[in-house]
């Protein structure tokens, strides 16, 4: 959804935009990038966490559903936990 070389171009075009002349904009708008890039960064590792822990959630709702069922004993429990 938010490809990382799209997130980066906008970024580095934000980087390489020259000054206007007026320096408390320029000021202004150079730590108004800055912080929203720190921001994005923050926002896509949140985002990374998340799908990490969603991933995690379903795997053991799966190990869960197989211990339910009765397909979770000896060697099969033993293989599944090495393979992760």
């Amino acid at each position: 959804m938010f490809g990382k070389s799209r997130c980066c171009s906008r970024s580095t075009h934000f980087k390489t935009m020259r000054p206007t002349g007026h320096q408390a904009f320029d000021a202004y708008l150079h730590d108004t990038l800055t912080r929203l890039a720190k921001e994005q960064e923050e926002f896509l590792a949140f985002l990374e966490r998340l799908r990490h822990a969603k991933d995690r959630a379903e795997f053991d709702d799966f190990l869960k559903a197989l211990q339910r069922n009765g397909f979770l004993h000896g060697r099969l429990t033993a293989s599944l936990c090495w393979a992760f």
